[in-house]
């Protein structure tokens, strides 16, 4: 029964999280398993052609940034709907056309 507040990071496995929405932990609300409470931060990684960062599930991708896939496919983010990125929950060749294009 831990509470969290908006903005709050957990390290949780090897990945690292931000709290979007105030709430009191429970034993089955995880971070990998609760994107609507949980953003995935992904850091080390600047995002420009040559260092894409890692994409994932529940992570808010930016307009004009790259990101690889775990087939090393590059994307480039051809959109985003606010100032604090978008938050997907698809990966990226699920929203070709969308949200991303392929990089050759």
């Amino acid at each position: 029964n831990i509470e969290y507040n908006v903005g709050d990071r957990r390290l949780f496995g090897e990945e690292l999280y931000k709290c979007k929405i105030a709430h009191e932990s429970q034993i089955s609300w995880t971070p990998n398993l609760t994107p609507t409470l949980w953003e995935i931060i992904k850091i080390g990684h600047s995002g420009d052609i040559n260092d894409p960062i890692e994409a994932a599930i529940g992570l808010a991708y930016y307009k004009d940034l790259y990101y690889i896939d775990d087939n090393n496919i590059k994307y480039l983010c051809i959109r985003q709907d606010s100032d604090d990125g978008t938050i997907l929950y698809y990966m990226p060749h699920d929203l070709i056309g969308i949200y991303f294009e392929v990089v050759n």
